[in-house]
């Protein structure tokens, strides 16, 4: 079973995790985290540090990081959830949706000039290489 490394990232530094523990997957690491990040608040606290600005970052035997487990992903700080965006004003919506559909138009216009333009020059250089290609050949 691999072994996991829980390092402590608070704002006074990282404290390394010596020991490690044995989880079967990195899920079932990142779960562990979670459920301790409770159970370390009081004692973080009691050192008068802001849980919300720590971190477990879990490692693999080889030291390397894996994955950041910000306390805020289990915690929030006791203010009252954001309302959600209010949604547009209907009239707005509508006018921004036809602005939309006028800039498509147009553009399709563009798009159908360009095709027209780019037949017109295939057509003259066809023209222009086939009296090339018969110099004695009079335009016509």
């Amino acid at each position: 079973m691999p072994q996991f490394y829980f390092h402590l990232c608070t704002p006074k530094g990282l404290e390394r995790d010596r020991v490690g523990l044995d989880w079967p997957s990195l899920d079932a690491a990142y779960l562990e985290a979670c459920r301790t990040i409770p159970d370390l608040c009081a004692d973080l606290l009691h050192e008068g540090t802001a849980p919300l600005a720590c971190a477990f970052v879990i490692c693999d035997a080889a030291g390397s990081a894996l994955m950041e487990v910000p306390f805020s992903e289990r915690l929030h700080d006791g203010r009252k959830p954001k309302r959600p965006p209010v949604s547009p004003e209907p009239r707005a919506y509508l006018a921004e949706v036809r602005k939309g559909r006028a800039l498509i138009a147009a553009m399709r216009a563009e798009i159908a000039e360009m095709r027209a333009a780019a037949a017109e020059m295939r057509a003259r250089t066809e023209h222009t290489s086939s009296l090339i290609a018969y110099p004695g050949r009079t335009e016509g």
